[in-house]
C-alpha cells in the first residue's frame, strides 16, 4: 500500500501547496501546514486500514505485481469470512 499512498499523497498535496494549484505555501503558517499534513496522514491510516480488510494489496502494488509476474491472475480480493469465524479462532 506504500506506493499507492505515496502517489495519492503527491496527487493531493502538490496541487494544494504549489503555485499552479491553490498555492497555499504562501499563505499557510508552519503550524497550519503541519496540521494539514497530520490530518492527511491520519486519513491515509484510516483508508489503508479499511482497504486491507477487503484486499491483499494496494491498487498500484497489485499492478506492479501483475506486471512483474506477467499475468492478470494475481489475487487481489481477500476471501469473505463468516462473521463468527474471526472470534471463534
Amino acid at each position: 500500500m506504500t506506493l499507492t499512498l505515496y502517489v495519492a499523497q503527491s496527487l493531493v498535496f502538490v496541487p494544494v501547496f504549489y503555485g499552479y494549484g491553490l498555492g497555499l505555501w504562501a499563505s499557510m503558517t508552519q503550524v497550519q501546514a503541519v496540521l494539514l499534513g497530520l490530518a492527511g496522514f491520519a486519513a491515509q491510516l484510516l483508508f489503508a486500514h479499511l482497504w486491507f480488510r477487503r484486499f491483499y494489496y494496494g491498487p498500484l502494488e497489485w499492478l506492479w505485481r501483475a506486471g512483474t509476474w506477467l499475468t492478470w491472475k494475481v489475487p487481489m480480493v481477500r476471501p469473505a469470512t463468516p462473521r463468527g469465524a474471526a472470534e471463534a479462532g
